[in-house]
């Protein structure tokens, strides 16, 4: 068993600061650097994964909240590097899963992609990115846990993942846009706690979904909508009678001068929706159906 350290690290950042629990894998042990077992009760990641890495320095981040955090604070955040992509991450090819605990936030765009064997990638306390999140492409994931995920303050970009079958962003509230491309085997999409979209673009286009919907609740969206799928006609109602909705009322932004396009192998609209695409173009949008 060969013993290499996150020396590359500050203390704060370590990601096992007990040497008595290291992480083992493909016959290398990761663990702190004696400086960094010195700072036991400092915030730490928790880190898991299956296969090896070819790398002796895998785990570098940008400007980290650790999950124990309510909200940064001065000192607290590092600064290192923001993008689990190619030599930055730099993982072999036999990665196969990878979950990263204790992350709440990254201030700072980040990437996420070309782990060519991952099949499972898991963030489960990561609540905000003050950037763009992009994950993918990402050629075998089939299991996405982006649960805690709250907000992007840019747009929330999931593309090229042709495993993953399903996706449910629960806590997903806000961001400027969103973009979900290139996911061949995805079924079905939900963003239930969606508030407030921004200006940025939202786009579907995924070859198999067929349900898609968001929020009873939500509040505005700010951008021309594109879906590209063949969504079935309760989705493809449900996305207009939501944008109807918006009228200005109950906290709402208005809905208006927009264009919105529903199209690939999409059902065409039932009553709920074709009565939505009236009140739609009286506001000055531009719907586009089957």
């Amino acid at each position: 068993m060969t013993d290499k350290t996150f020396d590359n690290l500050p203390p704060a950042a370590s990601v096992d600061v007990d040497a008595s629990v290291p992480i083992q894998q493909g016959g290398v042990t990761y663990k702190a650097t004696p400086a960094q077992v010195a700072t036991a009760g400092a915030p730490m990641l928790d880190i898991a994964f299956t296969g090896t890495f070819t790398n002796p320095q895998p785990f570098q981040f940008t400007h980290i909240q650790f999950a124990d955090q309510a909200e940064p604070e001065a000192g607290t955040w590092i600064t290192a590097w923001p993008d689990m992509v190619g030599g930055g991450f730099a993982p072999d090819a036999t990665l196969e899963t990878l979950t990263v605990g204790g992350l709440a936030g990254i201030a700072a765009s980040a990437s996420i992609g070309y782990f060519d064997a991952l099949t499972a990638l898991s963030f489960p306390d990561l609540t905000r990115v003050t950037g763009t999140l992009n994950i993918g492409p990402l050629a075998v994931v089939a299991d996405l846990d982006l649960g805690a995920l709250e907000e992007t303050s840019r747009s929330l970009d999931i593309s090229g993942l042709p495993e993953l079958p399903a996706l449910v962003l629960t806590s997903f509230r806000q961001a400027s846009g969103f973009n979900l491309i290139d996911n061949a085997s995805l079924i079905s999409a939900s963003l239930p706690a969606l508030e407030n979209l921004g200006t940025g673009q939202f786009s579907i286009d995924c070859a198999a979904l067929t349900t898609f919907s968001i929020n009873s609740g939500v509040k505005r969206l700010g951008a021309d909508i594109t879906v590209i799928a063949p969504l079935n006609q309760a989705s493809v109602d449900s996305l207009l009678v939501r944008l109807a909705a918006l009228d200005g009322s109950g906290g709402t932004t208005s809905y208006d001068n927009q264009t919105v396009i529903i199209g690939g192998l999409s059902a065409a609209p039932g009553v709920s929706g074709a009565a939505a695409v009236v009140i739609l173009q009286s506001r000055g949008c531009t719907v586009t159906t089957n």
